[in-house]
């Protein structure tokens, strides 16, 4: 323990998802029925690494397949990361509006896995769904993750703590470095200035 008011340097933040995360994901591109869409996920969020946007003051258009870069570790040889992208209302309402999912053995392609190193730090890449969403203004941008997100993705064999680099000044740098669209140019929406 510090001295009262002595602010703690985090080097690390640190994920190992519960199985269960992932079950109120609802379907891709349903026909709008009641059990096919998303339920709210803050209670899941509850139990991810979550990055918010400060509150938008004018209307955020994304269009296309987002991509997500993330600066990465796992402590197993077999891990999996899945990327959530979240429109959070101003009453906390977080509707999900993308996500995209990386068995990280496949980091650099489908061909020729290659298990992790635990411990050793990766760069990759994680392709969100396409997307059209239009955020207006007062609300925020979400970025879960978690290291699990069944049914829709099979977990790995054993549990497995991915984590992720707190660097100052970078808080959410490392997990949404490059949120980018199709279309007309390129969109950043904006840092997450937290994690919550």
């Amino acid at each position: 323990m510090g001295n009262p008011g002595e602010q703690v340097r985090v080097e690390e933040l640190t994920i190992e998802s519960p199985l269960s995360v992932g079950q109120f994901a609802g379907k891709w591109c349903s026909y709008n029925a009641p059990p096919d869409l998303t339920y709210d996920q803050r209670e899941a969020d509850g139990r991810l690494l979550v990055f918010d946007t400060d509150e938008f003051t004018g209307c955020c258009e994304i269009l296309g397949s987002p991509t997500v870069e993330l600066e990465l570790a796992a402590s197993k040889p077999v891990a999996m990361i899945a990327v959530r992208l979240s429109d959070v209302a101003p009453d906390g309402r977080a509707t999900r509006i993308s996500y995209g999912l990386l068995n990280l053995t496949h980091r650099y392609g489908h061909a020729n896995p290659e298990p992790l190193v635990p411990g050793e730090h990766y760069a990759v890449s994680v392709q969100l769904n396409a997307m059209a969403q239009a955020l207006p203004p007062g609300h925020r941008l979400r970025v879960a993750l978690s290291t699990s997100y069944w049914p829709l993705g099979w977990p790995p064999p054993e549990p497995v703590r991915v984590s992720v680099p707190a660097r100052a000044g970078s808080s959410c740098r490392d997990a949404v470095a490059a949120l980018r669209r199709s279309g007309r140019g390129t969109a950043h929406p904006g840092v997450a200035t937290g994690v919550r």
